[in-house]
């Protein structure tokens, strides 16, 4: 239990120090609708919808894929991660 705890507080402390990678823009220069992104990176399309409005932010982990996305382009045309 008190891992969880700290976990979380470490998550919300250090959030800030990747920075938010703008999804629209992001997913409309892959040319892909919201399903197709979501399916094609691994995020529910829920998931992704409530990023894009603002109702949630990604966690850390899917905060640093996004960046992994948005720095080098679509990974998977370039035989990468995804």
């Amino acid at each position: 239990m008190s891992y969880s705890i700290r976990y979380v507080t470490f998550e919300r402390r250090h959030r800030r120090q990747l920075p938010m990678v703008p999804l629209v823009r992001l997913r409309r220069q892959f040319h892909l609708s919201q399903k197709m992104f979501a399916r094609r990176y691994g995020f529910p399309v829920e998931t992704l919808r409530h990023w894009e409005q603002g109702t949630r932010r990604p966690s850390m982990a899917a905060r640093a894929y996004l960046n992994v996305i948005y720095a080098t382009g679509d990974p998977q045309l370039q035989g990468g991660l995804a």
